[in-house]
């Protein structure tokens, strides 16, 4: 199969990219995969703001499967710049559905349960979060043909980083390190996250290029071991074999708590169910 990926230069698009190239799969699939910030070997620098020309690259190409990886995932940077966000996690996001169809955290953090189901309705507390959520419905009100298009939901992701501010796990080592250090470093303990790794999520995304029925529109993934940015940090330091005694816990003084200037609110919850990806 052609396999299209857009940011393919992104953490979990290099995942993507890897596993679809990797010894197990790269004769069964012909892969190109995007960029435009970076770009080095087997990558095509496109800027997707440019809808003519990624109209044209699509038309040319006819890719079987399209991975769209490309987004501002970052929360305090969507608050700051609004319209370029809606741009590439909105429009964008539509117009490759559009062109899909010529060839062929969104949640509150008040997690029920088991987690939030596809059928939940998402309730976004930050801009970022609304977003991802329009760009998801434009491209399934876009993509015409029922099972051709699934927006496979995740949580917050971590792996293999050409730098730690990649990742919002993967951060959180600097603050470790400066602890091991000597410096005083408060992690919040109050909202609740599920690292995934990006080779898990990647192998589920070569099943769901492969798989041979309709799909429907909204999957879930995600690990399904909760953390807090603090019980995170320990674990790092003590992976690392590092002190822990200058990591200190953050108690906010409401709940939920104001966030810093220059950030962003978050969700306390948003665990996500994998009971309908399981059942295919």
């Amino acid at each position: 199969m052609k396999i299209l990926i857009t940011g393919g230069s992104g953490l979990l698009g290099r995942a993507v990219v890897d596993r679809f190239r990797n010894e197990e799969n790269k004769a069964n699939h012909e892969v190109t995969s995007l960029s435009f910030t970076r770009v080095g070997p087997g990558l095509e620098k496109v800027d997707l703001r440019d809808e003519e020309l990624v109209s044209k690259l699509i038309r040319n190409l006819k890719p079987d499967v399209l991975i769209h990886c490309a987004a501002e995932r970052r929360p305090d940077v969507a608050e700051s710049d609004p319209q370029g966000t809606e741009k590439l996690n909105v429009r964008v996001t539509e117009h490759l559905a559009g062109l899909s169809n010529e060839i062929a955290s969104i949640f509150d953090g008040n997690a029920p349960p088991g987690g939030y189901d596809v059928e939940a309705t998402p309730n976004p507390t930050n801009l970022y979060g609304k977003t991802k959520l329009a760009g998801e419905q434009a491209m399934l009100k876009t993509v015409t043909k029922k099972g051709n298009a699934v927006s496979l939901r995740v949580p917050v992701l971590y792996g293999k980083a050409e730098s730690n501010k990649e990742s919002a796990i993967n951060i959180l080592l600097d603050g470790v390190k400066k602890a091991a250090e000597g410096q005083r470093v408060l992690m919040d303990d109050w909202a609740t996250r599920f690292p995934t790794l990006v080779e898990d999520v990647a192998k589920v995304l070569v099943a769901l290029a492969e798989y041979k029925e309709p799909l429907p529109p909204i999957l879930h993934f995600s690990s399904e071991k909760e953390y807090t940015k603090y019980t995170i940090s320990l674990a790092f330091a003590k992976l690392l074999k590092l002190s822990d005694s200058h990591i200190k816990n953050l108690v906010p003084q409401s709940d939920p708590p104001q966030p810093a200037r220059g950030e962003t609110m978050r969700p306390r919850d948003c665990r996500l169910s994998n009971r309908a990806l399981s059942s295919l």
